[in-house]
């Protein structure tokens, strides 16, 4: 979730403010030092949006109560939604690397341009130059 906050921002030090704003809360929602069930309905949906709830329920399942692999599955099974942020994430790499890319191209082509611009002259320099030379002689 962090590396999505900062490709959406390209700005490191917002998107740190995002994942700490995000993530803050964690500890409360998770369902542990407070009861889940006793939770409103916004945050129920604040806590099903952080992947540690998810991952707490199945450790409590399996250490208080001995759960399965196989039940443990089940719940974890909601933590597949967090692979669209990742697919996201990697689009908005691809975009980023193609646009710096494009841009690197964009500079050596400037700079190849600006070089063969100069050599000419250079070159007319010389030769007249040494007309000049030839003249002076």
């Amino acid at each position: 979730m962090g590396c999505l906050f900062f490709f959406l921002t390209l700005d490191p030090a917002r998107a740190m403010s995002f994942a700490g704003a995000f993530t803050a809360p964690s500890f409360a929602f998770m369902g542990i030092t407070f009861p889940v069930t006793d939770m409103n309905t916004a945050a129920q949906i604040w806590r099903s949006l952080l992947p540690v709830s998810h991952y707490i329920e199945v450790q409590t399942a399996q250490s208080s109560y001995g759960a399965s692999a196989a039940q443990s599955l089940i719940s974890l099974s909601s933590m597949l939604w967090y692979a669209v942020p990742a697919f996201v994430v990697m689009l908005l790499i691809k975009k980023h690397l193609a646009k710096s890319n494009l841009s690197a191209q964009t500079d050596l082509t400037a700079q190849a341009a600006l070089s063969a611009k100069a050599t000419p002259s250079t070159q007319q320099e010389k030769s007249e130059q040494s007309a000049q030379q030839g003249v002076k002689r």
